[in-house]
């Protein structure tokens, strides 16, 4: 995605953009070589599936060079309120790309529903909510970088999880579930939850969660009660897989820059391959100070890469946390998000051990060598069987 409104700068954009994406592709080649020329696979079981998994092991291993004016399909699925919300939300940003989103959105929903979006437009119902986001948006960054000017950014010290908060105890936990299975007041259960024994209290959460068979069995939303906020460093890949999860209660972000810093993946420099995978990242600082100077910060965000190191802040439920961390640390996960999640269950851990060993399935296992292969072959045999049955429907 070239923006269109960074001046006389486009070509100087765009050159850059084609050097970092032709050396995404260069490491692409040699990543995929490495990982097949290294695998502890037999000969006789390379099958499409093993090709596969390599494919996505070199994907994994170079995507931090990917820059984000990388372009992404995304479907949206919402009630008419939510869409409509989105789109407000769109017409509100600084970004010219997400204001024209949200104007070719308004266009594709009103051939749908044209009477529920009457409204989303007029200067005096959604246009005033859209201009009020953007006002004050743009009054708090200005007071941050007046209040803030004096305060340097930390040193870089990689990806990191820390808990800022968390609401709710283990005891509140207690007493609502034993409110919800009795018939008694809340006020009586709290006092009684107060002398139980800690095994008392254990035996109660451990009967509400179950035996969980797997991971898709979760706690009841008893669990919905308890709450954790945490500040998190992590690349700007890892984040876009989080911020795709469906259940949070506040997710917030700071701007894309290269500040903070990246890491160069274990593979690459295994490989040979680390000169080339930081030259990018050099082109990519250029760019990206080339356009901020220039008086683009905005648009500046669009030169960093994903593996540039971002900040964010997000708020879990304990009920999401145990869907999410379960499913974010399965082994053929990518190992950036994996290691965010883990980090977050084990500082749950350090202030809930009761609600944290009830994430069972949250794996700690180290990264292993072509995770997805598993996974690869599982899906081969399904669509195998699943033909082998058309045939035998067809006979």
């Amino acid at each position: 995605y070239t923006p269109e409104d960074i001046g006389g700068m486009t070509e100087v954009y765009e050159s850059t953009m084609d050097e970092i994406f032709d050396t995404y592709s260069r490491l692409y080649s040699g990543m995929l070589e490495h990982f097949r020329q290294s695998s502890n696979e037999p000969d006789e079981k390379r099958d499409a599936a093993w090709r596969q998994s390599t494919h996505a092991a070199a994907c994994d291993a170079i995507r931090g060079v990917l820059p984000a004016s990388t372009k992404s399909t995304v479907g949206v699925v919402g009630s008419a309120q939510a869409v409509e919300n989105m789109i407000l939300h769109l017409e509100s940003q600084q970004l010219r790309e997400m204001r024209d989103l949200g104007t070719k959105a308004l266009e594709a929903v009103r051939m749908i529903a044209p009477v529920f979006y009457e409204r989303t437009d007029n200067p005096t119902r959604g246009g005033l909510i859209s201009d009020h986001a953007r006002q004050t948006q743009d009054a708090s960054r200005t007071l941050a970088g007046q209040l803030l000017r004096d305060v340097n950014e930390v040193e870089f010290h990689g990806p990191q999880v820390v808990m800022t908060g968390f609401s709710g105890s283990e005891d509140e936990l207690v007493s609502k579930i034993l409110f919800d299975s009795s018939n008694r007041p809340m006020i009586l259960i709290q006092d009684a939850v107060a002398g139980m024994t800690d095994e008392d209290k254990q035996d109660v959460i451990a009967t509400y969660v179950g035996d969980r068979y797997n991971r898709r069995a979760k706690p009841g939303r008893a669990f919905e009660l308890p709450h954790y906020t945490f500040e998190t460093q992590c690349d700007y890949a890892a984040f876009r897989d989080i911020q795709r999860l469906r259940i949070v209660d506040g997710l917030e972000w700071q701007s894309l820059s290269p500040n903070i810093g990246y890491e160069v993946p274990g593979s690459v420099i295994e490989a040979g391959f680390e000169d080339d995978y930081r030259a990018a990242f050099s082109l990519s600082a250029r760019l990206h100070d080339m356009l901020a100077e220039g008086g683009y910060q905005e648009q500046a965000q669009y030169a960093t890469l994903f593996g540039h190191i971002m900040r964010f802040n997000v708020t879990f439920n304990a009920r999401s946390m145990t869907h999410t961390a379960e499913l974010r640390t399965t082994p053929h996960g990518h190992p950036n998000y994996r290691r965010v999640f883990q980090q977050m269950h084990a500082a749950i851990a350090d202030v809930h051990p009761n609600i944290a060993a009830a994430m069972k399935f949250v794996s700690q296992a180290e990264d292993e060598e072509l995770a997805r292969l598993g996974a690869e072959r599982n899906r081969a045999a399904k669509l195998q069987a699943a033909y082998e049955s058309q045939m035998i429907d067809t006979e």
